[in-house]
């Protein structure tokens, strides 16, 4: 009986811990926004924004808004010996942003960077990443992160979070894919994805993912365009660039 109320008292000081932290957060990024409204372009505001970019990778949150607008005041005093542009800061911003491809979120704080730390290792090692994510080269991007694996120590959960993100791509367009093609997509075994990803099932050699709107047949006469429907030689390159 004594251990149960021990752990029922652990579960609630988490619950609350848990509920502190979200109250911690919400208040922040009010903060920060109000700051935004009045003073956007005023470099004062970077150390309380800054703030909020290391509570992201600490607490696993993300808010876009922030952060372009740390990269927009780093764009208008880029002068290394200005000290206003920090360049950690600059590329946990860019690693958070990475883990939301294939929105346009990366390209858009890319744009953002002064031209003299577009150079930096990490900044560099980031963008090569986020080009093989969007074409779907899986295996060539899972090659290139071991070669890099200090942009893994950028934000805790980064892997992983990189993982869901191509999981989900390949979710949008298949309904089923050879258990090797998809192990070598997501760098790790099916038995592990199974575990990971929710409506995942394996029949044999083949991995089946999660019926959608998405990688659902059309009815007859459904209208189709170039934005959302792939064609069979682009599904041929996927799968290609995963071998």
């Amino acid at each position: 009986a004594f251990v149960w109320r021990e752990s029922k008292g652990a579960a609630e000081r988490g619950k609350a811990s848990r509920a502190g932290a979200m109250a911690d957060q919400n208040e922040m990024q009010a903060a920060a926004h109000k700051l935004l409204e009045t003073d956007r372009y005023n470099k004062a505001v970077l150390p309380e924004l800054t703030k909020c970019v290391h509570a992201q990778v600490e607490q696993g949150w993300y808010d876009a808004e922030i952060n372009m607008a740390i990269l927009k005041l780093y764009q208008f005093h880029p002068d290394p010996n200005q000290g206003i542009v920090e360049p950690d800061v600059l590329v946990k911003i860019l690693a958070l942003a990475l883990m939301r491809v294939p929105e346009a979120d990366f390209k858009l704080c890319l744009y953002l960077i002064p031209e003299q730390y577009q150079n930096i290792d990490s900044v560099t090692a980031l963008t090569k990443l986020a080009e093989k994510l969007e074409v779907c080269q899986f295996a060539a991007f899972w090659d290139l992160l071991g070669k890099k694996a200090e942009v893994l120590a950028i934000v805790p959960g980064l892997e992983s979070a990189l993982r869901r993100t191509i999981f989900n791509t390949l979710a949008l367009t298949f309904q089923e894919i050879p258990a090797q093609v998809f192990s070598n997509c997501l760098n790790c075994s099916v038995d592990r994805a199974l575990e990971d990803f929710e409506g995942l099932k394996q029949d044999g050699n083949k991995v089946i993912l999660p019926k959608s709107a998405n990688n659902s047949a059309r009815p007859a006469g459904a209208g189709m365009t170039a934005q959302t429907d792939m064609q069979l030689p682009q599904l041929a390159q996927v799968l290609s660039n995963t071998l």
